[in-house]
């Protein structure tokens, strides 16, 4: 997954959570061993998310990034 996004208007109601949880359950049933996503560390709110469904951080990197320095993070869910 490389963008995960929620029109503003339509966050604070479970959408994401259950976008998130529906695209597990497909990767789980194409048998996929492996979700990897990537974030930048200050959307703390996908972050909580993320970890809620055990996603790890596997990797950090920063750099500029729409010209502000910023750290993206790999995050990862083993499905085996």
């Amino acid at each position: 997954m490389r963008w995960f996004l929620i029109d503003a208007q339509a966050r604070g109601n479970g959408l994401g959570k259950k976008l998130l949880y529906e695209s597990i359950e497909f990767c789980k049933r194409q048998d996929y061993k492996k979700i990897i996503l990537w974030t930048v560390s200050n959307l703390e709110i996908a972050r909580k998310l993320y970890a809620k469904f055990e996603f790890q951080v596997t990797e950090t990197k920063t750099h500029i990034v729409w010209g502000q320095k910023l750290t993206e993070e790999c995050w990862e869910l083993e499905l085996e």
